[in-house]
């Protein structure tokens, strides 16, 4: 039996820590410049950090809640024409909380999705 490592209550990396509703502080991990992490980025600094990215980029959304919205304009900010395309990819703890569709997606650097949580289908088909 595979027994998961627990997810530690103060994450490592530079968080977000918004406190609303559903969370006691927000995990997400900050955008850099911002102080918030994507999903906690107010409208126009998440699309000046989306219009930044481009096929390859690496990205960094460890502990990041992820809409299936929110899944789908990243995806499309990385894609080169025909799929989405990441130099590393972090989304270790992560909470996806809807499908996850990452099929054809390239990963040219590493690709971590340790402790993430799929709440819908998580495809990655031709990836």
């Amino acid at each position: 039996m595979t027994t998961l490592a627990a997810r530690p209550s103060v994450p490592s990396w530079p968080s977000c820590g918004l406190h609303d509703a559903s969370t006691d502080g927000c995990r997400g991990r900050i955008v850099a410049p911002y102080s918030r992490c994507l999903a906690h980025l107010d409208q126009a600094k998440r699309q000046a950090y989306l219009g930044d990215l481009q096929p390859g980029s690496d990205v960094d959304h460890r502990g990041t809640r992820l809409t299936g919205a929110l899944l789908t304009a990243l995806l499309a900010a990385v894609r080169d024409g025909r799929r989405a395309s990441f130099g590393a990819a972090r989304f270790s703890d992560a909470d996806f909380s809807d499908d996850a569709d990452f099929d054809s997606a390239a990963f040219e650097g590493d690709a971590d999705f340790d402790r993430a949580k799929f709440n819908g289908a998580a495809r990655f088909h031709w990836a």
